[in-house]
């Protein structure tokens, strides 16, 4: 039996003889027609490989039908049973599969087939778990843990629930500080991006959001410094920046700060993108309703980038 695995792992990811994987790991199930492992590399070559997904799913079945309590072999049938649209029952495996060994990137599976399923608090609930049990890993990967801390930020803003919302912003923000500590590179071949990989403005700028939406509006301003400072002696244009600039300028109005509001605003200038003030305008307050589900009126800056392009 181990003989079949060898041979076949070997031809799979050292010669990279797919075909000859499978003819390995098929004499493995001829041979030994009641051990999971045979079943489960077999099905492995159709799903990831061949794409015969209805074979690769009789395969992972049989599997799970030998060993139940199997972690692999229920992830492999629960994903793939999602894939081809039976989600109800492709997550109670995925459930299963994380109860015996818990996988962080299972949980963010579960996660996404609980959004598309419009199960938001168990979606919620997954992503923070995906998140933590990546954390505790040995060889943690910290775009993961971002990426589900990320997920769940986004459904707390979908909620209202806007401290919450802080509380996980935070968290990534700490997730970045160790990352850089650690000299941690997601990319080791690309050091501009393992910089932004670091940089923590996204979720900053996000704070100073979730504090607008709760009228804590010097506190918003406050952050949305720490964003502007950063990027106000370059030349290049940022959408960050700018869309940061358009924020502050509406939380100096909540302020009555008019002057400025309007100091802001004439910052923001026109772009070949986007076309004008207000042509920008409208595509950061789509991107805020299409990423976080929160609508905020930007009445006063319409009007003043308005006046300007009409001037």
């Amino acid at each position: 039996m181990n003989e079949f695995i060898e041979k076949g792992n070997y031809k799979q990811y050292t010669e990279r003889d797919i075909d000859g994987a499978y003819e390995e790991y098929s004499k493995l199930v001829k041979n030994y027609p009641n051990h999971v492992e045979g079943f489960l590399l077999r099905g492995q070559i159709k799903a990831h490989y061949r794409y015969e997904y209805v074979d690769a799913k009789n395969d992972f079945k049989k599997a799970v039908e030998i060993d139940p309590n199997h972690s692999d072999a229920c992830y492999e049938y629960g994903s793939l049973l999602c894939r081809l649209g039976d989600k109800n029952e492709g997550i109670k495996y995925l459930e299963h599969s994380v109860e015996v060994k818990p996988n962080g990137c299972i949980y963010d599976e579960i996660g996404e087939n609980k959004l598309l399923l419009k199960e938001y608090e168990e979606a919620l609930e997954a992503f923070i778990n995906a998140a933590e049990i990546e954390l505790k890993d040995e060889y943690c990967w910290y775009e993961n843990v971002i990426k589900s801390f990320d997920k769940a930020v986004k459904l707390f803003l979908q909620k209202k629930e806007y401290q919450d919302a802080i509380k996980y912003l935070n968290k990534i923000i700490e997730i970045r500080n160790i990352a850089e500590r650690e000299d941690y590179e997601p990319n080791d071949f690309d050091e501009d991006e393992c910089k932004d990989f670091y940089d923590p403005c996204v979720e900053i700028k996000l704070i100073a959001f979730c504090l607008y939406l709760v009228g804590d509006f010097e506190a918003s301003i406050n952050k949305l410094n720490e964003v502007i400072e950063k990027f106000s002696n370059t030349k290049k244009e940022n959408y960050l920046f700018k869309s940061s600039l358009i924020l502050r300028g509406q939380a100096f109005i909540k302020c009555n700060k008019i002057k400025d509001a309007y100091s802001d605003w004439d910052k923001v200038s026109f772009s070949k993108v986007f076309g004008n003030q207000i042509a920008y305008l409208e595509t950061f307050e789509q991107d805020v309703f299409d990423n976080y589900a929160v609508r905020i009126e930007f009445k006063e800056c319409r009007k003043y980038f308005s006046k300007k392009i009409n001037e």
